[in-house]
């Protein structure tokens, strides 16, 4: 059984935390701060710095709170559906504070995972084998809580595996697709603050194209095989493919895998691309800060 337990968190704990992530953006660099994590949307984020209590990921922040309200209300929504499920999740909080130069932030707050109980770590220190029950269960999770319209994000690196239980921890970004195949996903209101608005259609369709992936249970866990490669655990891939194709009707294939890996490694720069073309605008032209720390989540560096 899990022991993990979500301390208290005060909001000038979050203050403080949203001060350093400020200055950090400022200098372009992670340097003070202790980061747990890289994902596309957000970075895990410990505080504070020299004794971590707690795990934060934030939003990005907006003048309104009603902004950041529908964000944080689908990521309850989501955590309550992965539950009703079956599903485990790690004790989270959503949060809203506000910044004293006005901006309001969101936060996702949880507690720390050690190392050694990420699922990631499990692949690092096992033997590749089809019937490991790490995969086992991911690919039960999968199977439980995806549905034909949820894009679910369930690569390895997003469980911890204590005692033979799996448990989903990032949550922070949820999102599927409705009957008329539209993307339904709360955060884009946010992300289009991080590209100019001619380019804001780019980015949606860009958005749309990559969750697409994850729609449905069969592109859930082809995607974790996909993604087994981010993590260098490529001995998995085999491994996991057969295990998963002990369920699905339409058997994941090893090209397939590869070729979406190859499209991954190619896509991913091009948002990159169009984050660091909207911050240079409002940096040098419209003088205004540029709230969000663009990262390469394939290595963690600043960019």
């Amino acid at each position: 059984m899990s022991n993990y337990v979500l301390p208290e968190v005060s909001d000038s704990e979050l203050l403080g935390l949203e001060a350093k992530i400020q200055e950090a953006q400022k200098r372009r660099s992670l340097d003070g701060l202790k980061v747990y994590g890289f994902g596309e949307v957000s970075i895990a984020l410990g505080w504070p710095i020299d004794q971590p209590r707690f795990v934060a990921k934030r939003m990005i922040p907006m003048p309104k709170a009603a902004s950041l309200e529908g964000p944080l209300q689908a990521i309850d929504h989501f955590a309550d559906e992965i539950l009703a499920a079956g599903g485990k999740i790690l004790p989270y909080q959503t949060r809203l504070v506000q910044r004293p130069d006005g901006p309001y932030v969101g936060y996702l707050v949880q507690p720390i995972v050690p190392a050694d109980e990420l699922a990631e770590t499990v692949l690092k220190t096992d033997q590749p084998t089809p019937s490991h029950p790490l995969l086992i269960a991911v690919r039960d999770f999968v199977m439980s809580c995806a549905t034909k319209d949820t894009a679910l994000d369930a690569q390895i690196p997003n469980f911890a595996w204590v005692d033979g239980e799996l448990w989903l921890l990032d949550i922070s970004s949820p999102a599927g697709f409705d009957a008329d195949d539209n993307l339904i996903y709360p955060n884009m209101p946010l992300a289009n603050k991080l590209v100019p608005f001619p380019l804001r259609p780019a980015l949606a369709k860009a958005s749309a194209d990559v969750l697409s992936l994850y729609r449905g249970r069969h592109n859930a866990l082809t995607q974790v095989v996909v993604f087994l490669h981010r993590i260098k655990a490529d001995a998995w891939v085999e491994p996991a493919i057969e295990t998963f194709n002990e369920v699905l009707h339409k058997p994941i294939e090893l090209n397939v895998v590869n070729e979406r890996w190859q499209q991954n490694t190619k896509d991913f720069p091009k948002i990159k691309k169009l984050l660091q073309l909207q911050r240079g605008w409002q940096e040098t032209v419209r003088r205004k800060p540029y709230e969000y720390l663009i990262t390469d989540s394939f290595t963690g560096e600043v960019i």
